[in-house]
């Protein structure tokens, strides 16, 4: 589905996506470049509403690049589970 999209899998079940993509770039510092992302599925079941997020960081400077991920799953509003992920990448400068 599209950005702001939604459906119906099966009878009863709703499907709600939505996304937000930021790009960001300086001519004057490219090395600082940096795209910043949210994502958000709500499927509402039948007695229950599921709410998966996911909130994407990657910057960078001269020598790294900085990977940052956030999902979170929530039930009817509360949270249930939260993982984040992070890295830093080094440049490969030859």
């Amino acid at each position: 589905m599209a950005a702001g999209a939604s459906g119906s899998v099966h009878l009863g079940t709703k499907i709600k996506y939505s996304e937000e993509i930021v790009h960001e770039a300086r001519d004057d510092d490219p090395a600082r470049a940096s795209v910043t992302g949210k994502t958000r599925y709500v499927v509402e079941l039948e007695g229950r509403t599921l709410t998966v997020e996911g909130v994407l960081s990657f910057t960078s400077d001269l020598e790294n690049f900085f990977y940052s991920y956030t999902r979170r799953v929530l039930e009817n509003g509360k949270l249930v589970r939260e993982k984040t992920w992070e890295e830093a990448i080094p440049r490969d400068h030859h």
